[in-house]
């Protein structure tokens, strides 16, 4: 700030110059100070004239630093529009303080402050600050004005030549755009008039009406192919434009229909240029002849479906002359012909809104090509003729129907110097049109369009290919090709059903595998379900049958926790069977994944973080493992990946055979609220085999892939060895205590119950923990009273030794498969009380195993205290379980797996045969459990649902949000009704509301 001498709107200027350096604001209803208002207007015979002028330098002093400073800091043009607003507003107040001086002094002040503000900012001042200021003003200045208003050039001329065309424009506006809108813009157009009216009494010898705006001229290319339906409508929005320096430019591109009619009968318009191509040239070739024609200094497209809003060229040359750039944006407002939801106007909205924002070349080139900040659309932007005229040169006139905007707009990017945007909505866009209705979509319109369309992007990747462009704009191309890829699918909807596949494949065949694949993750979020309406994906991408000799085993991440190690055993027995192993990971794990035999190949994809977004990395890299390694068969143990559908499709276009390695029952997404392998359930029918744990998951599988397969889990080969000494009253318990699943806690209460009768039990907490469970648990234990009885065993690599010094394995999950821990304690002759878990046959059978019922913890309890006070019966189930452990280690897991490989290279259907009885039941059970497991998940979300609506907080808020839509309806009955009728219904619902309100706080 500079220290001139400034005594009044000091306050102004600091607060303008601060506003630029503020990160943060907050502010609170609290009133801390009070300010004594209103003296700082003098009272009457102590405000002179001298005084006046001495307030009117200080105050223009401030507004000329505060503009110096924005020239200095290059702001935006709200700032120089904020500084307008207060500078109106001082014009009004010296206008009142006028009021106290002697009268005769009047007519003088307020002439000099018509001198020092200037007639724009007077007039503008009496429009924003006073109701009856036009009166005032033209009070004031009658001797000035009545000239003017005498003069037969004023009556006369300006009102024949000037008023017509503005009573036209306004009566059509009031037809298209409503009467609110009319009135503001006639009022626009009156502050207009004063505003030349005062500059010709300054000694203009003519009235300069929009002056400014002459200075700029524009061309207006209308292109159209047979639209006579709305094509009169495009012509008359740009003849009856509020600005008279434009031409408008109209090219047919031989049309059959009535459109050429309509073109002829506006030929006698001034300005007015029809061009008439004889033959069907394109759109793109229609707007170059327009821009061959063109004269004026900058270039609006139109098509002839779309139409200018009155105000267009006028606002634009308004902000062209402060701003003069190569390309200015400007708002779309959408026509929509069918009807929308309220996210999808919101979505369009977005989409049609242009980057307000002032970009050099490089910044352009960089918002276009690499962020897609600015769209491709010509009609929401204003070119200079040079630039349209320098792209025009470089593009080939070829027929092109399809992506024309996105051809000139790629070329043209790479020749703009500067760009500016505004928001104003200068163009109403019918939207929806461009798709066509069933019976007008032809398999053959099909084929044409995707000629087109293939043609634009190979021109322009051979554009990029002659200038030598940046990656970034290749890339930018093949985003675009996906997006019209998943356009062309939405459209195949309308063709004949027996018609699908076919033109799906058609499309795979012209854009290749990877865009096709990657445009589904772009623009759809359930890929593989939007693919499956269409088409078989196993007849897209069919698997070439051969004999398997390289498998790749899939993991999101390899690490050595359960599920890593079974898979490292699952490539030893795939070694052991013959086969070439490639382990493949997205990223690597901690703790570290266990040792790998010599022959197993490790490749980590690097793929952390992917996203939806992000598929076309993952595909190359997958696409690339497979090929490079020869990669028969690829087994993704990641069964519920959310990239299962996409990996699907990547997987089997290398011709590779896929298949599912489900390690968790189908049931947990049920159970667990998430339900996500359901979802996915497309991905378990086109899959080339689903591998399961359980008679359950294979029953249910099997309903929707006829090539399911039951294996057993693959146990690590244990020596058994009886430990030296065994602590026989010592529960274990081995899992993630940060899975809910796993129910940690349940634990505790058991033991705490088991306590209460056997006095020297511990329980050994043994698992991956964080900070967070870990304290969860230990709060729990706090509470129970559990002292030394609780051990936690955090974070180790290896709990093997755990198993042979523990008298029991206690396990609490909701679900499981043929559990590693479970198998681990078996093998190291450890009995087991389990939740029941009846899609297990083995937990049914075993005695080494004693079910109790879900989240009975008497029951659990009774069971621990059974086995502890009975050391025969320990004894017995501890030889059990070595003997079933035994049996499981013993079965010959490299032939099982050379069996479903060799069915899958042939094709082979196994799942023929209805399950037996024992199965059926089993089921029955799983199903039971499941139903009670999921009974009691959705009870507890009620009971918290429950509390939320009872608290005081959401009575309060509610009422809040019920508020303002009576308050609208109120609104909108009083539009419709009388005054009176209205204030009263208001006002007994707001009775009621209080009422309501007082008797829910109470």
């Amino acid at each position: 700030m500079h220290k001139d001498y400034i005594n009044l709107y000091d306050d102004y200027y600091f607060n303008f110059v601060s506003g630029r350096y503020v990160n943060s604001y907050f502010g609170i209803p609290d009133k801390l100070i009070r300010c004594s208002c209103g003296t700082g207007i003098p009272a009457g015979d102590a405000y002179t004239e001298t005084k006046l002028v001495q307030d009117l330098n200080s105050v223009l002093n401030v507004f000329r630093r505060c503009r110096e400073f924005s020239q200095e800091q290059g702001l935006e043009e709200s700032y120089f529009k904020h500084i307008e607003l207060h500078e109106r507003e001082q014009v009004f107040s010296f206008l009142k303080r006028i009021k106290l001086i002697p009268k005769s002094e009047h007519k003088e002040m307020i002439k000099l402050v018509l001198d020092n503000f200037g007639a724009e900012q007077f007039i503008a001042s009496l429009s924003d600050f006073y109701e009856d200021s036009f009166n005032a003003a033209l009070a004031e200045s009658n001797e000035r004005l009545a000239g003017v208003y005498a003069s037969k050039r004023y009556k006369l001329g300006n009102i024949l030549l000037y008023l017509p065309s503005k009573i036209k424009s306004a009566i059509w506006c009031l037809r298209h755009r409503g009467l609110r809108y009319t009135v503001s813009l006639a009022l626009e157009k009156l502050r207009k008039a004063y505003r030349a009216a005062v500059s010709f009494l300054k000694g203009q010898e003519e009235i300069p009406i929009d002056e400014e705006e002459k200075k700029i001229k524009f061309s207006i290319v209308i292109t159209n192919r047979n639209n006579e339906s709305s094509l009169e409508r495009a012509i008359c929005s740009a003849l009856e434009q509020d600005y008279a320096d434009i031409e408008l430019i109209c090219v047919d591109n031989a049309s059959t229909d009535r459109s050429r009619e309509i073109i002829k009968s506006f030929e006698n318009k001034e300005n007015f240029i029809p061009i008439y191509l004889e033959e069907n040239s394109g759109s793109s070739c229609s707007r170059l002849f327009g821009i061959e024609r063109a004269g004026g200094d900058y270039l609006l497209f139109l098509d002839s479906g779309d139409m200018l809003m009155p105000n267009c060229c006028s606002a634009l040359a308004k902000v062209l002359k402060r701003k003069a750039c190569d390309i200015l944006g400007f708002g779309t407002e959408p026509e929509y012909t069918v009807v929308k939801s309220q996210l999808e106007r919101a979505r369009l909205e977005k989409h049609f809104s242009p980057k307000r924002a002032r970009l050099d070349s490089k910044g352009y080139r960089r918002a276009f090509y690499e962020k897609k900040q600015i769209k491709h659309d010509v009609r929401s932007k204003c070119y200079s003729i040079e630039l349209a005229r320098k792209a025009a040169s470089k593009m080939q006139k070829n027929h092109i129907n399809l992506c024309d905007d996105f051809y000139f707009s790629f070329i043209a990017a790479l020749y703009v110097n500067s760009y500016c945007g505004t928001s104003k909505k200068l163009i109403r866009h019918r939207f929806g049109t461009d798709i066509p209705v069933a019976d007008a979509y032809t398999k053959t319109e099909l084929v044409q369009d995707l000629s087109l369309v293939l043609s634009v992007f190979r021109l322009c990747r051979e554009f990029a290919c002659e200038k030598a462009l940046e990656e970034t704009c290749f890339r930018y191309i093949s985003m675009y090709e996906r997006e019209q890829i998943f356009g062309f699918l939405e459209r195949i909807k309308f063709l004949p059903k027996s018609e699908h596949e076919d033109m799906t494949k058609l499309i795979l065949e012209q854009f290749g595998a990877e865009q096709f694949i990657v445009s589904l993750s772009d623009f759809c979020e359930s890929s593989l379900k939007k693919l499956t309406d269409l088409a078989n994906p196993g007849e897209l991408f069919p698997y070439t049958r051969r004999a398997a000799k390289t498998v790749g085993l899939y993991c999101h991440c390899l690490c050595g926790d359960g599920p890593g190690k079974a898979l490292c055993r699952t490539a030893d027995y795939l070694t052991e069977a013959g086969y070439r192993v490639i382990i493949i990971s997205d990223k690597d794990g901690s703790p570290p994944y266990c040792p790998l035999a010599e022959d197993v190949k490790r490749v980590c994809l690097g793929l952390e973080g992917c996203e939806h977004g992000d598929y076309i990395i993952r595909y190359r890299k997958l696409r690339d493992c497979i090929v490079n390694n020869r990669i028969d068969a690829f087994i993704n143990t990641d069964f519920s990946s959310d990239f299962g559908g996409l990996d699907l499709c990547t997987v089997k276009s290398t011709g590779c055979a896929y298949m599912l390695y489900c390690h968790s029952p189908h049931v947990a997404g049920l159970i667990d609220g998430s339900s996500n392998i359901l979802d996915k359930q497309a991905v378990y029918t086109y899959a080339d085999a689903v591998v399961t744990l359980s008679s359950v998951d294979r029953i249910f599988w099997s309903r929707v892939n006829r090539r399911t397969f039951q294996i057993t889990v693959p146990l690590p080969r244990v020596e058994y060895s009886a430990a030296a000494e065994r602590r026989m009253h010592e529960l274990l318990w081995v899992g993630k205590t940060y899975d809910k699943g796993k129910n940690p806690e349940d634990a505790l209460e058991i033991l705490y119950l088991v306590l209460q009768r056997m006095g020297d039990v511990t329980l050994r907490i043994c698992g991956h923990m964080d900070d967070d469970s870990e304290k969860k648990l230990r709060g729990h234990a706090e509470q129970l009273n559990l002292g030394d009885h609780l051990i936690f065993e955090r974070n180790k690599s290896d709990f093997s030794e755990f198993y042979s010094e523990a008298g029991l394995l206690l396990l609490t999950s909701d679900f499981e498969d043929f559990d590693t821990t479970l198998g681990l304690s078996l093998a190291h002759g450890l009995p087991v009380v389990s939740y029941e878990l009846p899609y297990l046959a083995f937990t049914k059978q075993s005695e080494a195993v004693v079910s109790v019922p879900w989240r009975d913890f008497e029951a659990a309890a009774e069971a621990v205290l059974e086995i502890f006070q009975d050391e025969d019966r320990w004894r017995k189930m501890s030889e059990a379980a070595r003997s079933d452990a035994e049996a499981f280690m013993a079965y010959d897991m490299p032939s099982v797996w050379r069996e479903i490989l060799v069915a899958v290279s042939e094709g082979k259907d196994i799942c023929n045969i209805a399950p037996s009885e024992d199965e059926f039941w089993e089921y029955c059970d799983t199903a039971e459990l499941t139903y009670r497991q999921a009974s009691r998940r959705i009870g507890e979300i009620s009971r918290g649902l429950q509390g939320v609506y009872s608290s005081k907080r959401y009575r309060l808020g509610n009422i809040l949000l019920y508020l303002p839509s009576k308050m609208k309806d109120a609104a909108v009955y009083l539009r419709k009704q009388d005054l009176r009728h209205a204030a009263q219904l208001t006002l007994n619902r707001a009775k009621n509301l209080y009422e309501k309100f007082i008797d829910k706080i109470r």
